[in-house]
């Protein structure tokens, strides 16, 4: 497994997954009075090495079933499949568990569709505080796109042939080299940044999660809440 550099989504540092968790608290996870989780998701991708992760954090008052709709929403949501939690030992644990329940440390795993299934490998990693968010989970830092290379030609690949979903490396195609493919059972999916690339017919649509700073500040209304903030202190002195 390759492992993938990433962004922080709040000042735009580029780094591996733990050089990013440090950075993440030590600069972005102490300020405020909403305590919380942050959580590393891990997944790999379908006939590739990449390592797909996300760093976030979730409100200690909500559930597991709050985690569920993010990994939905980031990197999973295809057709509505079933999905469950499980211990590494193979328990299950209900999505009604709150986030309280949890210790640094602790690790789960979240498999989305039981037939073509993805597996997201959950750490929970340590108790944080951030300014009160209108969104349960707040994203953090994720991996960059990976450069995924025409197995014709060589140029970046676009699609993945789900046809050929046996044969890994040979089954991601630019644009022109997909046209030209044949294949008995061809059908393209769109290359996203999900370990459910290819699986299925997952495309991305539910994924907002580019890294783009503006955009990001908007969704979590940043600007709102710390202005709020100033008002209220300003208010108690």
């Amino acid at each position: 497994m390759e492992k993938t550099n990433g962004k922080c989504f709040w000042c735009g540092k580029e780094s591996l997954p733990v050089a990013m968790k440090n950075h993440v608290l030590k600069t972005h996870c102490k300020e405020g009075d909403e305590p919380c989780y942050l959580f590393l998701a891990e997944g790999i991708g379908l006939g590739t090495p990449y390592h797909y992760w996300v760093l976030a954090d979730v409100a200690k008052g909500k559930s597991l079933s709050t985690i569920d709709t993010f990994l939905r929403n980031i990197w999973l949501e295809c057709c509505g499949h079933l999905s469950q939690f499980k211990t590494a030992s193979g328990g299950a644990v209900g999505k009604a568990r709150k986030i309280t329940d949890v210790e640094p440390g602790d690790r789960l795993f979240f498999e989305y569709d039981f037939g073509s299934t993805t597996i997201v490998r959950i750490t929970f990693l340590a108790e944080t505080v951030r300014l009160k968010q209108q969104h349960s989970v707040r994203i953090l830092a994720r991996n960059n796109q990976p450069i995924i290379k025409c197995k014709s030609c060589g140029k970046e690949a676009a699609f993945v042939c789900c046809g050929c979903g046996g044969m890994y490396d040979e089954m991601f195609f630019c644009d022109d080299c997909m046209e030209e493919h044949d294949c008995k059972y061809k059908s393209e999916l769109p290359i996203t940044n999900s370990p459910r690339c290819g699986e299925c017919g997952y495309c991305g649509e539910l994924d907002i999660f580019g890294f783009a700073p503006e955009a990001m500040r908007a969704y979590y209304h940043f600007d709102l809440v710390i202005a709020e903030r100033d008002a209220l202190k300003k208010k108690q002195s």
